[in-house]
């Protein structure tokens, strides 16, 4: 029993970290429903409606740069609760909108919420996480994205036959909200938060309710040997034995936005429609298969992270991705008018939903928190988030438009080509970080793959 005891604070530590996945994931998924009521109540154009779902991206991108000087200065725990709080005062603000201007206040601060704790939550699930189940624990993260954005679409589907249902959708996101702060209110900063502050005792404490006795003490002694070895200043970022790590960070934030995923999750219904549902009410029905997908293929992939490898998984789901891409693409080139081709590309949604959900949908927040150097990791990772978001805003800003002017065949095809670049980038580049200590990570091009 005692020696069950650290793993289950670690992972009573890590699932309520994990909320502010579910909240992001909220956030995302309950406008692609909320919209459809919006768009009619506050007779918004297509520029409009994309604008409110962008700009809380956009938002989020800019507190993004701000997070990694909170992570760095209050701690990875005081961030995330900062978060809920403004989780929570959008979560209101969206409900009581008036006016189209009210729901883009209410947008930006979700925005706020997501950029700064997004940063936070993985990083503080990394650091108290012991290397054997470091992965599927940050995951569980991402996992919890996905059951956050399931959940807005079963909320959509239970709100949307109600007068002014689009309100409860938004106003249900601050009830996860309150939950984490109060149950994060009362958790341990990380150790490696506190060792980097000379806390060593109280750090040697957090360990050793999260390991076993001499566990704690050889890896206290790790952190304080790359405490050491690291630099502080903000140009070291270039230096050449972080320049890698940083560079292969961001490329995983942007390649998970620019192949399009919150595409299909900010706007599914459309999607969906486009496909041959004649009623909104199906659409959003249809979307819930999309969550069940997403989380499903999460659990999957959390086990897996942890005994096939980072690599092995990455590229497996990456490839899927492609594929079902190019299939989506072609049955919107070839004319959805016939049945079988609106199935193939009903199909080919879900198979992308469930590719991304084992490659870029978790490696994105997991291995930039393994990758980067405890002393630069808040402003590296809130860096490499910033791109994740302004990526998104690329994406969900540009989507109808681009729709409108080459079609959907061709816009899909555009995220195709782009996942088959990254395919190869990321070959030549991705480190295998399963079973290493956080502090024996190095990531070299050309040689990563070996390391």
């Amino acid at each position: 029993m005692e020696k069950s005891t650290p793993r289950l604070v670690t992972y009573t530590l890590s699932i309520f970290a994990a909320i502010t996945g579910l909240l992001f994931g909220y956030d995302t998924g309950v406008i692609s429903g909320a919209l459809l009521f919006v768009k009619k109540d506050f007779i918004l154009t297509i520029y409009e409606e994309q604008l409110v779902v962008s700009v809380m991206l956009l938002t989020a991108g800019i507190a993004t740069l701000f997070s990694g000087y909170f992570t760095d200065k209050l701690g990875r725990k005081i961030t995330i609760l900062i978060g809920s709080i403004l989780f929570i005062a959008g979560a209101l603000f969206l409900a009581f909108a008036m006016s189209f201007h009210d729901l883009i206040i209410g947008r930006v601060i979700t925005g706020l919420a997501i950029g700064i704790s997004m940063t936070a939550a993985p990083m503080y699930i990394a650091e108290i996480a012991p290397a054997k189940i470091r992965g599927g624990l940050v995951t569980t993260n991402q996992l919890f994205v996905t059951i956050g954005i399931l959940l807005a679409f079963i909320m959509n589907y239970a709100f949307s036959g109600i007068e002014d249902g689009w309100r409860w959708m938004f106003g249900f996101g601050m009830v996860p909200a309150v939950i984490q702060f109060i149950a994060l209110a009362c958790f341990p900063k990380t150790p490696r938060f506190l060792a980097s502050k000379g806390k060593f005792k109280q750090a040697l404490s957090v360990l050793k309710s999260i390991r076993e006795a001499d566990q704690a003490e050889k890896e206290l002694e790790k952190i304080k040997g790359s405490l050491k070895k690291e630099k502080t200043k903000f140009k070291e970022l270039l230096h050449s034995d972080i320049w890698p790590a940083f560079t292969v960070s961001i490329a995983l934030h942007s390649f998970q936005q620019l192949t399009g995923i919150n595409a299909v999750i900010y706007y599914a219904p459309q999607i969906f429609l486009s496909t041959g549902f004649t009623s909104t009410h199906a659409a959003i029905l249809a979307t819930i298969g999309v969550g069940v997908v997403n989380v499903l293929m999460t659990i999957i992939a959390l086990p897996l992270l942890d005994r096939w490898g980072r690599r092995p998984l990455f590229f497996t789901g990456l490839f899927g991705m492609i594929v079902t891409l190019v299939a989506i693409g072609l049955s919107f080139l070839f004319g959805i008018q016939s049945k079988f081709i609106a199935i193939i590309s009903i199909v080919s949604i879900m198979a992308f939903v469930g590719s991304f959900a084992i490659s870029l949908g978790p490696m994105s927040w997991l291995m930039p928190n393994e990758m980067l150097p405890i002393k630069v990791k808040g402003r590296a990772v809130s860096i490499a988030i910033f791109t994740n978001w302004f990526c998104n805003f690329i994406v969900s800003g540009t989507f109808l438009t681009l729709v409108h002017f080459i079609g959907i065949g061709s816009t899909f095809s555009l995220y195709a080509a782009i996942a088959l670049f990254a395919w190869v980038f990321f070959y030549v580049c991705l480190p295998e970080t399963k079973n290493k200590l956080l502090e024996d990570i190095k990531v070299n091009f050309f040689i990563s793959r070996k390391n």
